[in-house]
């Protein structure tokens, strides 16, 4: 920890501090998105509201070079489409609600600005540094809850383990989506014990969540970082990589079963793999039902909904759900947020091709925006920034690592 602080201290005495403070303090928000439990939702927005404000008036002299960015144009357009979706559905079923939430949108796309502004005065190694703390804070809170303040520490029916900072469903997110930055040492070869260290601590957190979906993105994630950086890995670091991570997930798997045996709590994704989620496939069987008959103007937000177990649930699939709830222009909009990113990614590659090998950063960061969309089919449309500040980060993370290269190296292009 001590290094990460002395990282600091050298890397933010310049004009990269608000920024820096900006970036931090958005995914510390994001880790600790539950946190409104406590401080009230609207102490939650307040706090966002602060970092925002303070992102726009530091990067209120770039707006110019900002709106010169084809990339953030499409977004902005993907936002524009989306709230326009709220408007139609709102005045078409004359329901405020799905009109409030269509605000609340309009504040989730000046975040967007905010911490997309904000990300290109940093440098990789800022991204770097705030992923570690990010995970050190998951983790501190958690372990704080699960130790000392017992009344925060939450335990679901199936054993799943969170806190009243990051319930379980949110706890895994920080590990998954801001591993790869915290590791990019040992991914270029380089061993770090404050890498190793982190590396069991988010192990630790994704085993007493117990999520499957973020079992599953782990995998995929880890597997396409390792076949990327694998010409920076020596055939031995990649054994003991594995190896250690075999040892951590025994001891895990151990320490979960003894736990269990004393007090009923422990990692639970064993049994979650193998079950089938007849709730969820009846949810999508409703949604596809409530998309076809709303599927022009939409329905309202929420009506996606399935009775299930004596209570309306949200249809757990955010595409479905906006096209049944907002209509079609709700979903164009959403799908214009979710794939441009990728076409960002794309051109990176093309260029890979003809300038160099991109840096793995920016394949980490695009696996985090996948991983958004792929979380987005298993989970409802959400409109709070707890859920879309993961989406901001990565989304202007890739931004910076793959388009402010590109438009670097066409600029050092000789005429």
């Amino acid at each position: 920890m001590s290094a990460i602080i002395d990282s600091i201290s050298k890397k933010v005495r310049d004009e990269s501090f608000i920024p820096f403070v900006v970036l931090l303090g958005a995914c510390i928000l994001v880790a600790l998105g539950s946190s409104r439990i406590i401080i009230s939702p609207l102490g939650y927005w307040l706090l966002w509201s602060a970092l925002v404000v303070t992102g726009l008036l530091d990067s209120r002299t770039a707006f110019s070079t900002l709106f010169s960015d084809k990339s953030f144009r499409a977004l902005s357009l993907g936002f524009g489409v989306l709230v326009f979706g709220f408007v139609v559905s709102a005045l078409h079923n004359q329901d405020r609600y799905t009109l409030f939430q269509g605000v609340k949108f309009v504040f989730i796309y000046l975040a967007f600005v905010s911490v997309y502004s904000c990300s290109k005065k940093l440098a990789d190694s800022h991204l770097i540094i705030i992923s570690k703390i990010t995970i050190c804070v998951a983790f501190l809170m958690f372990s704080i809850s699960k130790m000392f303040f017992k009344d925060w520490h939450v335990v679901l029916g199936d054993g799943r383990e969170g806190s009243k900072f990051a319930y379980p469903g949110v706890l895994w997110k920080t590990t998954i989506f801001f591993l790869g930055f915290s590791l990019i040492g040992l991914i270029k070869g380089r061993l770090a014990l404050s890498e190793v260290a982190i590396l069991i601590l988010s192990i630790y957190l994704l085993f007493m969540d117990s999520s499957r979906t973020g079992f599953l993105w782990g995998a995929v994630t880890s597997l396409a970082i390792l076949i990327k950086g694998r010409p920076n890995i020596s055939r031995r670091k990649i054994q003991w990589f594995w190896g250690g991570v075999t040892l951590v997930t025994i001891f895990l798997v151990v320490y979960s079963r003894l736990l269990n045996e004393v007090n009923g709590a422990g990692a639970a994704i064993f049994q979650r793999m193998y079950t089938v989620d007849n709730a969820r496939i009846q949810l999508l069987a409703d949604g596809v039902e409530r998309a076809q008959e709303c599927f022009i103007f939409g329905c309202g937000f929420g009506s996606a909904s399935s009775f299930i177990m004596g209570e309306n649930v949200k249809i757990h699939n955010a595409y479905i759900g906006s096209l049944a709830d907002l209509g079609i222009l709700g979903l164009t909009g959403l799908m214009i947020l979710i794939l441009q990113p990728i076409k960002i990614f794309r051109s990176t590659l093309e260029w890979e091709k003809n300038v160099g090998n991109c840096d793995i950063l920016a394949w980490i960061a695009v696996m985090g925006v996948l991983g958004y969309g792929f979380t987005m089919t298993l989970h409802p449309l959400s409109s709070e920034l707890s859920e879309w500040g993961i989406w901001i980060v990565m989304v202007s993370w890739l931004s910076t690592l793959c388009v402010a290269k590109i438009q670097q190296a066409d600029n050092q292009r000789p005429l």
